[in-house]
């Protein structure tokens, strides 16, 4: 999987018990031979007041995005890639 592709998965939320599919920025890979991926969480909740961690992507054909998002860089996970349920698009 390449780095830079939105895919949809089942981003794990801090208490590891709750996991929702959402859209997440592929920012890495790990070199184990599980085939694991770090992964940005993506939310269509723009916050009120932007930090330097959140990125302000607009919907646009290449990233397949439905709706203004923001990449939350401070929201890092790793995921098995066969747990990617869709690829999206990419960031350009």
């Amino acid at each position: 999987m390449k780095l830079g592709k939105i895919v949809l998965l089942p981003f794990p939320f801090a208490d590891a018990n709750f996991r929702k599919v959402r859209p997440a920025l592929i920012i890495g890979k790990t070199a184990n031979s599980y085939h694991d991926l770090l992964v940005c969480a993506i939310s269509s909740s723009i916050p009120d007041h932007l930090t330097k961690v959140d990125i302000i992507v607009l919907p646009a054909p290449s990233n397949q995005l439905r709706v203004e998002s923001c990449i939350k860089t401070d929201r890092i996970a790793t995921i098995r890639e066969t747990q990617i349920v869709h690829e999206l698009g990419e960031i350009d």
